[in-house]
Order: structure tokens, then sequence, then C-alpha cells
């Protein structure tokens, strides 16, 4: 199973996450969602109605509930 560690964190599929992301741009975003995937590049996440991923080098910051 993969996992992503954030901050000492470790995040895997099934946990419930509010991630806070800077893209390409310096654009700062957040989503938060449960994670349906993780692989080298990107977290997919479900907040129960839509998907979407994220790339991991966007991450900057995880909070797990």
């Amino acid at each position: 199973m993969k996992e992503i560690k954030i901050e000492g964190k470790d995040v895997v599929k099934g946990d419930w996450i509010y991630v806070e992301c800077k893209d390409k741009d310096g654009e700062v975003y957040s989503e938060e969602g449960s994670v349906v995937f993780i692989d080298d590049e990107e977290v997919g996440m479900f907040d129960g109605k839509e998907g979407w991923s994220v790339k991991r080098e966007e991450i900057v910051s995880v909070v797990p509930f």
C-alpha cells in the first residue's frame, strides 16, 4: 500500500484529510476529502460528491481528521 508522509504524519487510503497546497504559480488552495488512492505523483481524493487529485509536490501541509 502506498502512503505519503507529510509533516511527520502518515496518510493512507481511507483517511479523511484537509490538505493545503501551493501550485506552480504560487497560488495556495485547500481541499478536504477522503484519500482514495496514492501514487508516486498524485493523491486522489473524494468528498462524497466528486473526486479529484492533487499533485504530491504541491502539498505543503496535511491535517488528518
